[in-house]
Protein backbone atom coordinates (compact mmCIF):
# COMPACT_ATOMS: atom_id res chain seq x y z
CA UNK A 1 0.00 0.00 0.00
CA UNK A 2 2.82 2.35 0.95
CA UNK A 3 4.64 1.61 -2.32
CA UNK A 4 1.50 2.46 -4.33
CA UNK A 5 1.13 5.74 -2.46
CA UNK A 6 4.77 6.62 -3.12
CA UNK A 7 4.50 5.71 -6.81
CA UNK A 8 1.35 7.82 -7.09
CA UNK A 9 3.06 10.78 -5.43
CA UNK A 10 6.08 10.51 -7.72
CA UNK A 11 3.86 10.30 -10.81
CA UNK A 12 1.93 13.36 -9.63
CA UNK A 13 5.12 15.33 -8.96
CA UNK A 14 6.55 14.34 -12.35
CA UNK A 15 3.37 15.51 -14.11
CA UNK A 16 3.39 18.81 -12.23
CA UNK A 17 7.04 19.59 -13.02
CA UNK A 18 6.52 18.66 -16.69
CA UNK A 19 3.51 20.98 -16.88
CA UNK A 20 5.47 23.83 -15.24
CA UNK A 21 8.30 23.39 -17.73
CA UNK A 22 5.88 23.34 -20.68
CA UNK A 23 4.05 26.48 -19.54
CA UNK A 24 7.31 28.32 -18.86
CA UNK A 25 8.67 27.50 -22.32
CA UNK A 26 5.42 28.61 -23.97
CA UNK A 27 5.51 31.91 -22.08
CA UNK A 28 9.13 32.64 -22.95
CA UNK A 29 8.58 33.23 -26.69
CA UNK A 30 5.87 35.95 -26.47
CA UNK A 31 7.77 37.74 -23.70
CA UNK A 32 10.93 37.76 -25.85
CA UNK A 33 8.87 39.22 -28.71
CA UNK A 34 7.52 41.99 -26.45
CA UNK A 35 11.05 42.82 -25.26
CA UNK A 36 12.32 43.01 -28.85
CA UNK A 37 9.45 45.30 -29.91
CA UNK A 38 10.01 47.63 -26.97
CA UNK A 39 13.73 47.82 -27.74
CA UNK A 40 12.94 48.75 -31.35
CA UNK A 41 10.49 51.46 -30.22
CA UNK A 42 13.05 52.92 -27.81
CA UNK A 43 15.50 53.32 -30.71
CA UNK A 44 13.07 55.55 -32.64
CA UNK A 45 13.93 59.28 -32.91
CA UNK A 46 13.25 61.24 -29.73
CA UNK A 47 10.67 63.55 -31.31
CA UNK A 48 8.32 60.62 -31.97
CA UNK A 49 7.83 59.96 -28.25
CA UNK A 50 7.25 62.23 -25.31
CA UNK A 51 9.20 61.74 -22.08
CA UNK A 52 6.08 60.14 -20.59
CA UNK A 53 5.92 57.67 -23.50
CA UNK A 54 9.55 56.69 -22.97
CA UNK A 55 8.96 56.20 -19.26
CA UNK A 56 6.08 53.86 -20.10
CA UNK A 57 8.32 51.90 -22.49
CA UNK A 58 10.97 51.61 -19.79
CA UNK A 59 8.35 50.35 -17.36
CA UNK A 60 7.15 47.73 -19.86
CA UNK A 61 10.75 46.59 -20.40
CA UNK A 62 11.38 46.35 -16.65
CA UNK A 63 8.27 44.26 -16.06
CA UNK A 64 9.00 41.91 -18.97
CA UNK A 65 12.51 41.41 -17.58
CA UNK A 66 10.96 40.45 -14.24
CA UNK A 67 8.67 38.00 -16.02
CA UNK A 68 11.65 36.58 -17.87
CA UNK A 69 13.46 36.05 -14.56
CA UNK A 70 10.38 34.31 -13.17
CA UNK A 71 10.26 31.98 -16.17
CA UNK A 72 13.92 31.08 -15.65
CA UNK A 73 13.16 30.19 -12.03
CA UNK A 74 10.19 28.06 -13.09
CA UNK A 75 12.31 26.22 -15.64
CA UNK A 76 14.93 25.61 -12.98
CA UNK A 77 12.22 24.13 -10.75
CA UNK A 78 11.07 21.77 -13.48
CA UNK A 79 14.33 20.13 -14.53
CA UNK A 80 17.63 18.80 -13.32
CA UNK A 81 20.76 20.79 -14.06
CA UNK A 82 22.37 17.74 -15.63
CA UNK A 83 25.41 17.98 -13.36
CA UNK A 84 26.82 14.80 -11.83
CA UNK A 85 26.66 14.89 -8.00
CA UNK A 86 30.08 15.34 -6.41
CA UNK A 87 31.71 15.71 -3.02
CA UNK A 88 32.90 19.24 -2.27
CA UNK A 89 33.96 21.47 0.61
CA UNK A 90 30.96 23.53 1.67
CA UNK A 91 32.91 26.59 2.84
CA UNK A 92 34.65 26.96 -0.52
CA UNK A 93 31.34 26.82 -2.38
CA UNK A 94 29.81 29.49 -0.12
CA UNK A 95 32.88 31.67 -0.62
CA UNK A 96 32.61 31.24 -4.40
CA UNK A 97 28.92 32.22 -4.29
CA UNK A 98 29.82 35.35 -2.30
CA UNK A 99 32.49 36.32 -4.84
CA UNK A 100 30.04 35.79 -7.70
CA UNK A 101 27.50 38.00 -5.92
CA UNK A 102 30.12 40.71 -5.35
CA UNK A 103 30.99 40.87 -9.06
CA UNK A 104 27.51 40.54 -10.54
CA UNK A 105 25.26 42.38 -8.08
CA UNK A 106 24.83 46.18 -7.93
CA UNK A 107 24.14 45.92 -4.19
CA UNK A 108 26.85 47.34 -1.93
CA UNK A 109 26.67 45.53 1.37
CA UNK A 110 28.98 44.78 4.22
CA UNK A 111 29.34 40.99 4.29
CA UNK A 112 31.18 39.08 7.00
CA UNK A 113 32.09 35.47 6.22
CA UNK A 114 33.61 32.73 8.33
CA UNK A 115 33.87 28.98 7.81
CA UNK A 116 35.15 25.86 9.47
CA UNK A 117 37.52 23.93 7.21
CA UNK A 118 37.03 20.44 5.79
CA UNK A 119 33.23 20.29 5.97
CA UNK A 120 32.25 18.14 2.99
CA UNK A 121 28.83 17.49 1.47
CA UNK A 122 27.71 15.68 -1.68
CA UNK A 123 25.38 17.07 -4.29
CA UNK A 124 24.88 19.04 -7.48
CA UNK A 125 27.31 21.93 -7.08
CA UNK A 126 25.51 24.31 -9.45
CA UNK A 127 22.14 23.65 -7.85
CA UNK A 128 23.40 24.30 -4.32
CA UNK A 129 25.26 27.39 -5.51
CA UNK A 130 22.00 28.59 -7.09
CA UNK A 131 20.16 28.10 -3.79
CA UNK A 132 22.86 30.03 -1.90
CA UNK A 133 22.85 32.92 -4.38
CA UNK A 134 19.06 33.14 -4.09
CA UNK A 135 19.28 33.29 -0.29
CA UNK A 136 22.11 35.84 -0.40
CA UNK A 137 20.19 37.97 -2.91
CA UNK A 138 17.14 37.90 -0.67
CA UNK A 139 19.26 38.96 2.32
CA UNK A 140 20.85 41.77 0.32
CA UNK A 141 17.57 43.10 -1.05
CA UNK A 142 16.01 43.09 2.42
CA UNK A 143 18.95 45.00 3.93
CA UNK A 144 19.84 48.66 3.49
CA UNK A 145 23.32 49.65 2.31
CA UNK A 146 24.20 50.58 5.88
CA UNK A 147 23.21 47.08 7.01
CA UNK A 148 25.20 43.90 7.26
CA UNK A 149 24.96 40.27 6.19
CA UNK A 150 26.80 37.59 8.18
CA UNK A 151 27.48 34.21 6.59
CA UNK A 152 28.93 31.30 8.57
CA UNK A 153 29.62 27.65 7.77
CA UNK A 154 29.83 25.26 10.73
CA UNK A 155 29.40 21.60 11.60
CA UNK A 156 26.01 22.59 13.06
CA UNK A 157 23.97 21.30 15.98
CA UNK A 158 22.31 18.41 14.12
CA UNK A 159 24.26 15.17 14.05
CA UNK A 160 25.43 14.29 10.56
CA UNK A 161 24.67 17.73 9.08
CA UNK A 162 26.71 20.82 8.22
CA UNK A 163 25.09 24.24 8.55
CA UNK A 164 25.19 27.48 6.58
CA UNK A 165 23.79 30.48 8.44
CA UNK A 166 22.84 33.65 6.54
CA UNK A 167 21.88 36.46 8.89
CA UNK A 168 20.88 39.96 7.78
CA UNK A 169 19.91 43.19 9.51
CA UNK A 170 17.02 43.89 7.15
CA UNK A 171 13.27 44.30 7.44
CA UNK A 172 12.59 40.81 8.74
CA UNK A 173 9.68 38.55 7.79
CA UNK A 174 6.11 39.22 9.00
CA UNK A 175 4.61 36.48 11.15
CA UNK A 176 1.81 35.77 8.65
CA UNK A 177 4.36 34.98 5.92
CA UNK A 178 6.63 32.64 7.86
CA UNK A 179 4.61 29.45 7.45
CA UNK A 180 4.18 29.85 3.68
CA UNK A 181 7.40 31.62 2.73
CA UNK A 182 8.88 28.54 1.03
CA UNK A 183 5.60 27.08 -0.23
CA UNK A 184 4.41 29.94 -2.43
CA UNK A 185 5.94 32.79 -4.34
CA UNK A 186 5.82 34.98 -1.25
CA UNK A 187 8.52 37.30 -0.01
CA UNK A 188 9.15 39.86 2.68
CA UNK A 189 10.06 42.36 -0.03
CA UNK A 190 7.22 44.39 -1.49
CA UNK A 191 6.32 43.87 -5.16
CA UNK A 192 8.45 40.75 -5.41
CA UNK A 193 7.31 37.28 -6.34
CA UNK A 194 9.85 35.59 -4.10
CA UNK A 195 10.57 32.69 -6.47
CA UNK A 196 14.18 32.69 -5.28
CA UNK A 197 13.28 31.43 -1.81
CA UNK A 198 10.94 28.78 -3.22
CA UNK A 199 13.64 27.47 -5.56
CA UNK A 200 16.26 27.54 -2.79
CA UNK A 201 13.97 25.52 -0.53
CA UNK A 202 13.26 22.93 -3.23
CA UNK A 203 16.95 22.49 -4.06
CA UNK A 204 17.96 22.06 -0.43
CA UNK A 205 15.13 19.60 0.22
CA UNK A 206 16.12 17.62 -2.88
CA UNK A 207 19.57 17.12 -1.33
CA UNK A 208 18.11 15.74 1.89
CA UNK A 209 18.61 19.04 3.70
CA UNK A 210 16.48 21.54 5.57
CA UNK A 211 15.96 25.30 5.22
CA UNK A 212 14.70 27.08 8.32
CA UNK A 213 13.97 30.69 9.20
CA UNK A 214 14.29 32.70 12.39
CA UNK A 215 13.01 36.27 12.01
CA UNK A 216 11.20 39.18 13.59
CA UNK A 217 9.90 42.28 11.81
CA UNK A 218 12.52 45.07 11.77
CA UNK A 219 14.96 42.73 13.51
CA UNK A 220 16.35 41.04 10.41
CA UNK A 221 16.17 37.44 9.25
CA UNK A 222 18.34 34.41 9.86
CA UNK A 223 18.24 31.47 7.44
CA UNK A 224 19.68 28.10 8.40
CA UNK A 225 20.69 25.68 5.66
CA UNK A 226 21.41 22.16 6.95
CA UNK A 227 22.96 19.73 4.46
CA UNK A 228 23.91 16.09 5.13
CA UNK A 229 27.62 15.57 5.72
CA UNK A 230 29.49 13.15 3.47
CA UNK A 231 29.06 9.66 4.90
CA UNK A 232 25.76 10.49 6.58
CA UNK A 233 23.58 10.71 3.48
CA UNK A 234 23.96 6.96 2.84
CA UNK A 235 22.31 6.25 6.20
CA UNK A 236 19.20 8.29 5.38
CA UNK A 237 15.94 6.77 4.21
CA UNK A 238 16.57 6.12 0.51
CA UNK A 239 12.87 6.24 -0.34
CA UNK A 240 12.45 9.63 1.35
CA UNK A 241 15.49 11.13 -0.41
CA UNK A 242 14.40 9.81 -3.80
CA UNK A 243 10.99 11.43 -3.36
CA UNK A 244 12.54 14.77 -2.45
CA UNK A 245 15.00 14.62 -5.30
CA UNK A 246 12.31 13.81 -7.85
CA UNK A 247 10.32 16.93 -6.99
CA UNK A 248 12.87 19.24 -8.61
CA UNK A 249 14.23 16.95 -11.32
CA UNK A 250 13.07 15.88 -14.74
CA UNK A 251 14.60 14.98 -18.07
CA UNK A 252 17.17 17.38 -19.47
CA UNK A 253 15.77 19.55 -22.24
Amino acid sequence: MKSKNVDGLLDSQSSETSMIGCLANNLRNPITTIQTCVELLKKKPGELFSEKDRNILSMVMLETERLSDLIQELLFCSRDCGVVPAEFELGRLVEAALHKMAYSSPMKLKVKFSSQANLYVRGHVLQIEKALINLLTNAGEATSESGEVRVTVTSGDREGFHRITIKDTGVGVPEYLKDKLFESFASAKTNHLGTGLTVAHQIIKSHGGELELNSRVRKGAEFFVDLPAVGFIENMCIEEFSMANESTSSQNP
